[in-house]
């Protein structure tokens, strides 16, 4: 029963207005933003994420970002506080590669993003793997999100 109806609500029209739409605030740039994540009185969230999207050149360069990544969350991430989860998906078809960090509310992410740790550690630490970037640090991209769980 639960197939057919999440079948049946992906096969349904979206219907949408600004108002029901989760967060979304886009940042193209090629460094982390400046401006802090904006609170949303009128959507519930569960928690806030950011993350980072770009394509990798090859297997070899998604895994040798892997070994970066978890590098960093052994060493950087522990100095973070309010971080709940730090998820990669990579799409091996496109080899695109995505990061996504979920945070426990707002004020843990804009202090993240304010942060030392952020623009000394965090940052340096990706810049010394943007070679493998398709487009080098040009080529991500980053969004803040906030996120209601549903199931």
């Amino acid at each position: 029963m639960l197939r057919q109806s999440i079948a049946s609500a992906w096969r349904a029209p979206i219907r949408t207005s600004a108002e029901t739409l989760l967060s979304c605030q886009t940042n193209r740039q090629s460094v982390w933003p400046q401006n802090p994540v904006r609170r949303l009185a009128s959507l519930r969230a569960t928690y806030v994420a950011r993350r980072m999207v770009c394509k990798v050149s090859s297997e070899d360069a998604a895994k040798e970002l892997d070994v970066a990544l978890k590098d960093a969350i052994t060493r950087i991430w522990p100095k973070v506080p309010g971080v709940l989860a730090i998820e990669r998906f990579v799409c091996t078809k496109d080899w695109d590669y995505t990061i996504t960090i979920r945070f426990e509310h707002h004020d843990a992410l804009n202090e993240f993003l304010e942060s030392s740790v952020m623009k000394h550690e965090l940052y340096p630490h990706l810049r010394q793997f943007s070679h493998l970037f398709v487009g080098g640090m040009k080529g991500v991209q980053w969004q803040n999100f906030a996120v209601e769980r549903m199931l």
